[in-house]
């Protein structure tokens, strides 16, 4: 399984992404199977965003301060949670505003 990693740049997410590199090495997002996302959910979030077109599997660990969609960051057995994990798949929501100003503003 090629692993690729993303981090926030918090210092918890920063040393998780040196120690698991360091562990389970790195491929690049192109050639990964899975990306590994370290930090919060704004992290995650990010990291889902930029996987809309290739559609590749995002795991995130909690290595920021909300959480509510990452996993418990744990180092150990990395590949076997990754092979047991249960796919979910989220819609995003997309947002179109206007800005309309009033005559004389």
């Amino acid at each position: 399984m090629k692993l690729a990693f993303t981090a926030s740049a918090r210092p918890e997410a920063q040393e998780a992404l040196r120690r698991l590199r360091h562990t389970y090495g790195e491929s690049g997002e192109a050639e990964a199977d899975i990306i590994v996302a370290l930090g919060g959910d704004g992290h995650m979030l990010d990291a889902l965003r930029k996987r809309l077109k290739d559609k590749k599997p995002v795991y995130g660990m909690n290595r920021g301060t909300v959480g509510f969609l990452m996993n418990e960051y744990t180092e150990d057995g990395l590949v076997e949670r990754l092979e047991k994990a249960s796919p979910i798949r989220i819609r995003p929501l997309i947002a179109r505003c206007e800005i309309h100003q009033r005559p004389g503003r």
